[in-house]
């Protein structure tokens, strides 16, 4: 009688302790889960502050930088970005990349769409503040859309996110333009 008794208790603790380890388990989430739909394919400040040197946002300077180049691919499945700062002379700095941010499994271009590189009109968004630095936000963040003037190829909403100057969560910056058709001499 006595070891038919332990027999149950043990197996009321297993079963309990699967259950709670079950719960514990599903409850910590999925960590490939986006927070906003929108923060698949980021870049930090601190990233682009790293390319910019000093006179990068005066057009008379050698390190000016007008435009932002980024690379989208798939590989292995899964989107990816690469970015590259372009000097005065429209020439991409390809010796300065950097592997943008992809923050899920789950992001993806939108399905269809003809990917290009794109250009990005860096130094006509106002990035800068009066002294000629760099405006402080926490992170650049690229959106997937079908272009607007040709709807077969991918182009991205530029926006920032924690921008300080302007007091708010979400500041939209243009739009990057594929190449072809919009390469910088086409302006």
């Amino acid at each position: 009688m006595q070891t038919s008794h332990c027999f149950r208790k043990y197996r009321a603790f297993l079963f309990l302790s699967f259950i709670s380890i079950f719960i514990l388990v599903n409850s910590c989430g999925n960590q490939n889960e986006l927070r906003d739909p929108k923060d698949c394919i980021k870049i930090t400040w601190g990233q682009i502050n790293a390319w910019l040197k000093t006179g990068a946002n005066n057009p008379n300077n050698a390190n000016y930088i007008p435009y932002l180049f980024f690379t989208p691919y798939v590989e292995d499945g899964r989107i990816k970005v690469d970015a590259y700062p372009v000097n005065k002379d429209t020439v991409v700095q390809y010796g300065e990349r950097i592997n943008m941010n992809i923050t899920s499994r789950k992001c993806a271009f939108p399905p269809g769409l003809q990917i290009l590189p794109n250009y990005y009109h860096f130094s006509a968004n106002n990035f800068f503040d009066a002294s000629g630095k760099l405006i402080k936000f926490d992170y650049l963040r690229l959106v997937p859309k079908p272009c607007p003037d040709y709807a077969d190829k991918l182009a991205f909403d530029v926006e920032i996110v924690g921008a300080e100057e302007v007091q708010q969560a979400t500041v939209a910056k243009g739009e990057t333009r594929p190449c072809p058709p919009y390469c910088p001499t086409q302006n």
